[in-house]
């Protein structure tokens, strides 16, 4: 089964804080420094900056594109004109999905609610403490701060804020066309207004390319990502190489997996769910174990990660 994908940038937003959505600011320009690409001569320590880091940036379920969507919204629209899509969700629930399989084993289990003719995905995950900022240190060391120039080594790193791009992806096969409305996070954007993801491991390319690549691949591609940027780094968390790679060219390196297995996985499950939830107050859960999908019925009135006002704010 052959999926095509289309995506249209809705727009792009600052998250605060509080959680609270600034439309149309973009993420940091990226640092184009030659001396930060292929073998380093100095390398980046990524545990400078991170004593008691602490992970404010979990629990933006959808706090913040809620807000954005809020505030680009022509009033006396339903939601369901708003959006102009079938499903509400985020991009790591449509990565979940597309990846499942037995090279990924992770179990997960997605959420899908309707309300107001919309289909929420709900991702059902234990939230854990120990976060480490490393990740986000190396975004900080490969991106130029506010005024464009090089963040200080020593800033402390926070994940308290962010920048998000909110997509209308139409994923579509034979026939039939399901629109998917979600928000991704965008670590920065180059000198000719492309999305960059970051990303770094302690992979070499070949192990990377087994475990991390399928991953990797599907959050920038449904990011509508070009090109990611990967961290070697050594057991010290001192990044020693930084490869730049295209997105698109991933599926053509040794890999285990391909994209149109992905896909058809993707939209297979994504038009199960619609027939599944026909109507408002309606609720399933569908579970990945092993790399297998099921499905299973939910009570609605259980899940509250949809609030109220927010769909009150659409039905005035």
């Amino acid at each position: 089964m052959a999926v095509q994908v289309k995506f249209e940038q809705v727009g792009t937003y600052f998250k605060q804080h509080d959680k609270k959505a600034i439309p149309g600011k973009l993420p940091n320009r990226l640092n184009d420094d030659p001396d930060l690409y292929g073998k380093l001569k100095y390398p980046l320590a990524l545990s400078l900056g991170c004593k008691d880091f602490k992970d404010e940036g979990g629990g933006d379920v959808y706090e913040s594109i809620f807000d954005f969507t809020r505030k680009t919204a022509n009033r006396g629209t339903s939601l369901k004109e708003t959006i102009d899509a079938d499903i509400f969700s985020n991009r790591s629930n449509l990565t979940t999905i597309a990846t499942a399989s037995k090279f990924n084993r992770e179990p997960s289990e997605i959420i899908a609610l309707r309300k107001n003719g919309v289909i929420f995905l709900y991702k059902n995950e234990k939230s854990y403490e120990g976060k480490y900022g490393g990740g986000y240190n190396f975004e900080k060391y490969m991106t130029l701060n506010e005024v464009g120039h090089p963040h200080n080594p020593n800033e402390k790193v926070s994940n308290a804020t962010c920048s998000k791009v909110v997509l209308r992806t139409s994923f579509v096969s034979r026939k039939e066309t399901i629109k998917v409305y979600y928000a991704s996070e965008v670590d920065a954007v180059d000198k000719n207004g492309n999305f960059v993801e970051m990303k770094s491991t302690k992979s070499d390319h070949g192990k990377w390319l087994h475990w991390n690549s399928q991953k990797h691949y599907f959050q920038s591609f449904l990011g509508n990502v070009p090109t990611i940027l990967i961290g070697r780094k050594d057991q010290n968390d001192c990044v020693y190489q930084v490869d730049k790679i295209k997105t698109s060219e991933i599926p053509k390196m040794d890999v285990k997996w391909k994209v149109q297995n992905c896909l058809a996985q993707l939209f297979t499950v994504l038009n199960k769910i619609m027939s599944k939830l026909p109507d408002d107050d309606q609720a399933i859960s569908v579970k990945i174990a092993d790399g297998e999908i099921s499905y299973e019925n939910a009570k609605a009135e259980d899940w509250n990660f949809i609030h109220p006002s927010f769909l009150e704010y659409f039905e005035r």
